[in-house]
């Protein structure tokens, strides 16, 4: 961090203290309906603007999001940049309510780790003409009003076995990486003390690694080459250990509870951005942009295509990575295109939700783990960081609530499958080369 961001980072500090002080509720921002980005150790908040400047802003300022609006122009998704300058956004804890039968998402922020809901839903209703209920709630509803799920990304599931993705409390909302994982610039890249335990091919960031090459330290910025190469196990210990205290470049300590993504926490940003008053409300442009395997690069992060299932485009990787986050090519992120492969449709929303790389959940099919992910999904609890709330386990006929799966069934055309004992794992973003059938409710 610079000298501004640790002073913005002591300021959050200070804020936090004079609300305690003052009796104003740390969590909910009465003013914006939704509540506050908690920002943890080696965050700090950010501005980006539409030609993808990024600013040091005071995380009281309400420069800094807006979630629920009447005109998109106004739309800001909260961001934050951890020490190595990869940068993460809020998804703050929030009821939804699905319109299959037109494929929309209606929305209501709750209050801190309550079910209170906010004053109005994104459709525009009143607190008093909706009913808020939990996943699998069969209890009868209230006549003339609308139902309303909390997202289980937000909640307890300790009493349930986290069977719908849940936590092992309830929380306030998640920090998601705003880009897909991808490979620092060559040799400037902090390794984790993990080696690789299988290997499957040549890195153009790494060489050719064996298993006792350790594995770097993933960032989450644009023009980037997508992380390739990692099996599933190596995958889900990595994200972990993103929170080893002094041993990692975010400045992340064990407070950040760092892992691999879940159906569930995919499915939240998904839905939130599926609904027009809180996100860009369609479909999303793909990232269609590929290496075509030279130098072992296949995906680059933060572009978009010219529509939501354009084909892919095959490229020299060399003009689409950047060390400066400025693309030098006209669909980059900030450009019109790159913009509607937003989650917000603009430059503060998730990128890389749809193409780029397979994106492996910790979510399987029970009983179905032979070969992949055996390692770490079936040593079930035995050390804190292997409990069962970084994974989720599916049965072949369960319907799991807010993960993007049976609610969103064929929305848009997007590639919807279930997975098999050959692959048991679920795997959003589709891959590239399979452009006509992905997207942000896409499964393989």
């Amino acid at each position: 961090m610079n000298a501004q961001e640790r002073e913005l980072e002591e300021l959050a500090k200070f804020n936090n203290a004079i609300d305690n002080v003052l009796d104003i509720d740390p969590d909910f921002n009465e003013s914006r309906g939704v509540n506050r980005p908690q920002l943890a150790s080696g965050l700090t908040p950010v501005t980006i603007d539409g030609s993808g400047t990024i600013s040091p802003i005071n995380s009281r300022s309400s420069d800094w999001y807006d979630y629920l609006v009447e005109n998109k122009e106004d739309l800001k998704w909260a961001n934050a940049k951890s020490n190595d300058g990869s940068l993460w956004v809020w998804i703050p804890r929030f009821a939804y309510k699905v319109n299959s039968s037109i494929q929309t998402i209606d929305i209501v922020f709750l209050k801190g780790t309550t079910d209170e809901p906010a004053e109005k839903t994104s459709s525009g209703k009143s607190k008093d003409e909706i009913e808020i209920k939990r996943a699998n709630d069969t209890t009868a509803s209230t006549e003339g009003k609308d139902i309303y799920i909390v997202h289980p990304a937000f909640c307890d599931g300790s009493n349930n076995g986290y069977a719908n993705g849940e936590w092992n409390k309830e929380i306030t909302g998640f920090w998601m990486s705003k880009f897909e994982a991808a490979f620092p610039e060559k040799t400037k890249g902090q390794n984790s003390e993990l080696k690789y335990t299988a290997v499957g091919g040549a890195n153009y960031y790494d060489g050719t690694y064996t298993v006792d090459t350790n594995m770097v330290y993933p960032e989450f910025k644009p023009n980037r080459p997508s992380y390739n190469y990692i099996c599933i196990n190596d995958m889900f210990k990595l994200c972990q250990a993103m929170n080893d205290t002094g041993k990692n470049p975010y400045e992340f300590t064990e407070t950040v509870d760092t892992h691999m993504t879940k159906n569930s926490e995919w499915g939240a940003v998904a839905y939130l951005s599926w609904c027009k008053n809180t996100g860009i409300g369609q479909e999303l442009n793909i990232n269609n942009i590929s290496g075509n395997n030279n130098n072992n690069i296949y995906a680059i992060t933060g572009y978009g295509g010219s529509s939501p299932n354009v084909g892919e485009q095959q490229v020299n990787p060399t003009t689409y990575i950047t060390d400066s986050g400025t693309p030098t090519v006209t669909n980059g992120w900030t450009s019109e295109q790159g913009q509607n492969a937003s989650t917000t449709g603009n430059t503060t929303g998730v990128y890389d939700m749809s193409g780029g790389l397979w994106e492996v959940m910790a979510s399987y099919v029970n009983g179905t783990l032979t070969t992949y992910g055996k390692d770490s999904f079936t040593d079930n609890n035995s050390t804190p960081k292997n409990s069962d709330r970084y994974r989720t386990y599916y049965s072949i006929t369960n319907e799991q609530k807010g993960d993007a799966v049976r609610e969103t069934l064929g929305w848009c055309g997007d590639a919807q499958g279930y997975p098999t004992s050959a692959r048991p794992f679920f795997m959003h973003r589709r891959r590239l080369g399979e452009c006509n059938s992905c997207g942000s409710v896409c499964l393989p």
